[in-house]
């Protein structure tokens, strides 16, 4: 019986060293031959394409990946780049970067400036998903107004509020240089001119009426060549617009 025993447990430990040597050989051999195809010619990066953007340059973007050109094709790491460059390009609304035949191709879609925002001293745009993220290339001569908020209710407001006025009238803010909420006043709006807009709510029921009325009041107004100092649409509801002009 004891006899019996020790024979089974010398065989045991005769396969287990058995098991283990083969594992290391091929593990060995795995690695040898893994090492060799990410050297070969065959599975480098001979070429990074950058599909064309409007305000980030190719250079830029080839600069922030972990890899580069004559690198392994096959232990880049994709996934974690486009994660990587994501967190630390807040100007990217998406990223995609995948493999070709001896390449890597990185798709990159920039966010659009909904709006300006001051931010200590400078000035940041801001998407329509209330991302604030730096100005590059031609972003700075965007049509859009700056906005000012206090929390991210706020901002939130006024975010939808610029969606409501373009989907009812797209060139309405094409002379506005300014938004502001306050949960008491309403949306103010400042023009290009230094004309101040108080617009009360958004009205969103009836929005596109409400613009109609203020630009005819705007236009006859200004018909007579003196500046407007404000247009208070507070009492729309109540069939008044009241436009005060400058002395």
């Amino acid at each position: 019986s004891k006899k019996l025993k020790a024979n089974a447990g010398s065989t045991f430990i005769g396969k287990f060293f058995i098991a283990a040597f083969i594992f290391f050989i091929l593990y060995f051999v795995v690695s040898k031959i893994f090492n060799s195809l990410s050297s070969a010619d065959a599975v480098l990066i001979k070429n990074i394409e950058i599909i064309s953007t409007e305000n980030i340059t190719k250079a830029e973007i080839k600069a922030a990946l972990p890899f580069k050109e004559g690198d392994s094709l096959i232990t880049a790491d994709l996934s974690r780049a486009e994660k990587e460059i994501a967190k630390s390009k807040p100007e990217f609304q998406s990223i995609s970067i995948s493999r070709g035949w001896k390449k890597v191709s990185v798709k990159v879609q920039e966010r659009k400036p909904e709006a300006f925002v001051k931010n200590a001293n400078s000035i940041m745009a801001i998407d329509s998903s209330g991302v604030v993220f730096p100005l590059r290339g031609f972003m700075s001569a965007a049509n859009v107004p700056t906005i000012s908020y206090k929390n991210d209710n706020e901002q939130k407001e006024i975010l939808n509020f610029i969606h409501l006025l373009k989907a009812a009238d797209k060139s309405f803010l094409d002379g506005v240089s300014n938004i502001q909420f306050t949960n008491s006043k309403g949306f103010v709006l400042i023009t290009d001119e230094n004309a101040v807009i108080h617009w009360g709510n958004a009205d969103y029921g009836r929005l596109k009426n409400k613009i109609d009325a203020f630009k005819k009041a705007f236009v006859s107004a200004k018909s007579n060549n003196e500046k407007i100092d404000y247009v208070d649409m507070t009492f729309y509801d109540n069939g008044r617009i009241i436009i005060n002009h400058k002395k």
